[in-house]
């Protein structure tokens, strides 16, 4: 996979994560200040359907990705904690099998 997609997929990777806290502080905020229910309908509810269907496209991503590489040992494993712990598993997995992945040469050119 060239640099430029490791890093693209890595980025989407973590955009969960990210959303995570911010939804989290935002509903902190919420509670402090209750009169932001338009806000939440027109801003928070898209962004959380998008992170949804974000982490859906992912987790089909890396279990392609899962049985398709060579270099990942014990892939039911992985499979499974990656359907179970879903983001954070997605950016271990991210991290070990896709980022430090040998860089691909064009011999013969």
């Amino acid at each position: 996979m060239k640099k430029r997609n490791k890093i693209l997929l890595g980025a989407a990777t973590i955009t969960p994560m990210l959303y995570m806290i911010f939804f989290l502080l935002y509903i902190s905020f919420v509670f402090l200040s209750p009169n932001n229910e338009q806000y939440f309908m027109t801003f928070i509810l898209p962004m959380h359907i998008s992170t949804m269907l974000l982490i859906f496209a992912l987790l089909l991503i890396y279990m392609i990705d899962i049985f398709k590489n060579n270099r990942v040992q014990k892939k039911e494993l992985w499979a499974i904690l990656i359907f179970i712990g879903s983001v954070i598993a997605m950016i271990a997995y991210w991290y070990l099998y896709i980022w430090q992945e040998p860089e691909k040469t064009n011999q013969g050119s």
